[in-house]
């Protein structure tokens, strides 16, 4: 609840418009994860573009027959946006402290 409005604000502003035009969507789609991605450093050497594919895939609800609602399975939801991003934290490798200290 703390972080809530920053958090929605972020999805929001990531819910980027079709690159061959149009509307904005109402959910996020992988290629907006991985722009967002992309931008907050997520993607390094020890966690690339297939472990960000990844938590965005594992971000998704299971359901039984994803077919005949293949696009809107494609895309996120706040909530599995909020997934995705504990996914990353989760799976990504932290440096222990002495390292950061080493690099600041």
């Amino acid at each position: 609840k703390k972080h809530e409005k920053l958090l929605r604000a972020i999805y929001s502003r990531y819910r980027l418009p079709p690159k061959s035009g149009g509307v904005r969507n109402k959910m996020i789609c992988m290629e907006d994860w991985e722009q967002l991605a992309n931008d907050c450093g997520f993607i390094e050497n020890n966690f690339g573009l297939p472990d960000v594919r990844l938590s965005f895939i594992h971000s998704r609800m299971v359901v039984a027959d994803i077919v005949p609602n293949w696009l809107k399975y494609q895309q996120a939801a706040f909530i599995d946006f909020l997934e995705a991003l504990g996914y990353v934290a989760d799976n990504k490798f932290i440096p222990p402290k002495d390292a950061l200290a080493e690099a600041q």
